[in-house]
């Protein structure tokens, strides 16, 4: 009897936490995951990826796995508490406006963090899981300079930022912003 309310208590623990990961969460964990270990990303989250969404045609597709077998690892992202807010707010007043550009994000970023000197910025629209938004930012269909893709494997990037909600056409934006130094 003890082994299976051990057992249920394990699960009732687990299934809570994973209520309470959220889509931000999911999204740092996956970004850290491809800079740290992108070889073991592609095999075990990739390469299923492709197959499960049939993209093994996709030229976008064979193009990141090409780059993530080149890929050295590179150092985590650690989040900043003014990359996040600065995600946060755009990622809200964005989905309430209904807007799909990168609108004044030069002036973002001095507002935020002033203090960061290499910028960039990746949204997504319309996925609320976080493993569809990376993984639709790193295959970046249609991206010709693949933007999305070498901000998240920039090795100039040291921190993140990172905002999700609700879309007034799409149904959901996230926001990923990045910073480093020179």
């Amino acid at each position: 009897m003890r082994k299976i309310l051990f057992i249920i208590a394990i699960v009732s623990r687990t299934c809570f936490a994973q209520e309470q990961h959220t889509v931000e969460e999911g999204i740092f964990e996956l970004v850290n995951y491809v800079r740290q270990e992108p070889t073991r990303f592609l095999t075990e989250v990739v390469q299923p990826y492709i197959k499960l969404n049939e993209l093994e045609n996709s030229s976008y597709a064979k193009s990141l796995t090409r780059t993530l077998q080149k890929q050295s690892a590179l150092p985590p992202l650690a989040r900043n508490t003014h990359l996040m807010e600065m995600a946060a707010n755009y990622a809200a007043e964005a989905g309430k406006k209904g807007w799909t550009d990168h609108v004044r994000t030069d002036a973002r970023f001095k507002k935020y963090a002033p203090e960061i000197e290499i910028t960039g910025e990746n949204l997504q629209f319309g996925s609320a899981d976080a493993l569809a938004v990376i993984m639709e930012l790193l295959i970046d269909e249609g991206v010709h300079n693949l933007g999305h893709r070498k901000n998240i494997l920039d090795p100039e990037f040291s921190l993140i930022g990172i905002g999700f909600g609700n879309h007034k056409t799409f149904d959901t934006i996230g926001v990923i912003v990045f910073g480093g130094f020179e």
